[in-house]
């Protein structure tokens, strides 16, 4: 008998296999030895949110480092103990002044002289001159020393052989990654939640525009539970009404790291005055500020940020990109996963249809305190300034406001169930990528 309750009764579709869904897929590694710089410039290189470490000596993979891994690593070299997570309570600064970062860290992030930075690549010597804890080591560290120093993602393996239906119920749980292993420990590829959504909408005959008229059918048919699932609307699956975190254009990037951090989130919206989305800053736009003609945007406005990294992404791509993805509360999951797909993006914003009421701002809890707010009281939860957070509850929602978030998880999740997986207890964090 199966050690996994239910894929005896799976269907084709859930019997997919992970050397299928990673198949000619060209695997991104790096050395152990490597710098944090050095593994940034792969990611932005390839496009690509992790990338795992391998170990020449023991011929093995150590690790895997990511865009959370990054983004832990910034915020250590900007607060202002240089220690302490800026999550964390540090009794030393001043109250008034949130998240506790350090002005003139944040001066040296990226008032970095070239030789400098190189002379302490070079050098090896404990009695160097320079001091290794201070500024620089956002440049210069060991990446493996950074690997899942987030406790997000960490390094996580599979067999060839192991079926969508196992896959999935491993992605439920909020894992956005895992190595599909091959012989001698060799990486086949990385499989994403993201891989698994384009590998359904390319290969499932629901996905088919005119499948009669297709020389190339579908190889994979859905079943009667999965046809219904992706005809149901975001709404009636209730993934349609979300609190969300989100940006003013002019809300600074170190007060966005901060949530991002603090909350494990891998994107936020930038809304206007009107509460209208005008962007999205992301993980993968923090990326940039490795190089150093986007170091400097680290003390900018998350608006500025986001418009010098498509502007950069433009230029050497030649790639227009959508200011936003959204979608409507009356969309079906089908059409969510295909816009997800055609558009590589790893959540869609969800904005209200027609509705009278309109929103409301608390102002009993613009008090600067970050804290997690309640679902039922709060709909946007805005980062103003430092230690401004302003919170618009829900009495309804305008017509094209954001009112929700469908991340890859919450549809990973909502695939899971037809598997007939056994349930796992976790958290639900679905406004993670």
């Amino acid at each position: 008998m199966s050690q996994n309750p239910g894929l005896e009764t799976c269907k084709l579709w859930q019997k997919i296999q992970a050397s299928d869904l990673v198949s000619q897929q060209e695997v991104i590694q790096i050395n152990t030895t490597s710098t944090t710089e050095e593994a940034c410039m792969k990611l932005i290189e390839h496009g690509i949110s992790s990338i795992p470490l391998y170990d020449q000596k023991s011929n093995s993979f150590l690790g895997l480092f990511d865009l959370n891994d990054l983004i832990k690593d910034i915020n250590l070299c900007i607060t202002k103990s240089g220690e302490n997570s800026p999550t964390d309570t540090d009794t030393d600064v001043d109250p008034d002044y949130r998240p506790h970062f350090s002005k003139s860290k944040i001066k040296s992030f990226y008032h970095v002289d070239p030789l400098t930075v190189q002379i302490l690549k070079n050098s090896s010597s404990k009695d160097s001159p320079f001091d290794r804890s201070e500024d620089f080591t956002f440049l210069n560290k060991n990446v493996l020393k950074l690997s899942d120093i987030s406790t997000v993602n960490p390094f996580y393996a599979l067999l060839p052989e192991s079926t969508l239906a196992q896959i999935l119920d491993i992605f439920s749980t909020s894992v956005h990654r895992v190595a599909v292993m091959g012989d001698s420990s060799k990486i086949d590829g990385i499989l994403s939640q993201s891989t698994i959504i384009k590998y359904l909408v390319n290969s499932l005959s629901d996905f088919a525009l005119f499948p009669e008229k297709s020389d190339k059918p579908s190889p994979y048919h859905s079943d009667p539970a999965l046809t219904n699932l992706l005809n149901t609307s975001l709404s009636d699956l209730n993934l349609a009404y979300k609190t969300v975190w989100a940006v003013y254009p002019e809300t600074p990037v170190i007060s966005a790291l901060y949530i991002l951090e603090k909350y494990n989130f891998s994107s936020m919206p930038i809304i206007d005055h009107s509460n209208i989305i005008i962007g999205s800053l992301s993980l993968s736009d923090i990326k940039y500020l490795v190089l150093p003609k986007f170091r400097h945007l680290i003390d900018g406005t998350c608006l500025e940020l986001v418009q010098e990294v498509r502007f950069y992404q433009g230029v050497n791509d030649g790639k227009d990109r959508a200011a936003v993805f959204s979608a409507r509360p009356e969309d079906t999951l089908k059409f969510v996963m295909s816009k997800l797909a055609a558009t590589s993006a790893h959540r869609i914003w969800v904005l209200s249809s027609k509705n009278s009421s309109s929103l409301v701002e608390d102002p009993s809890s613009a008090n600067g305190e970050f804290e997690q707010p309640s679902i039922v009281h709060s709909a946007i939860n805005v980062l103003d300034q430092p230690n401004s957070l302003k919170r618009i509850s829900r009495v309804g929602i305008a017509e094209g406001i954001v009112c929700g978030v469908v991340s890859l998880t919450d549809i990973i999740r909502a695939l899971s169930k037809l598997t007939q997986a056994p349930a796992r207890n976790s958290t639900d964090i679905s406004s993670l990528d």
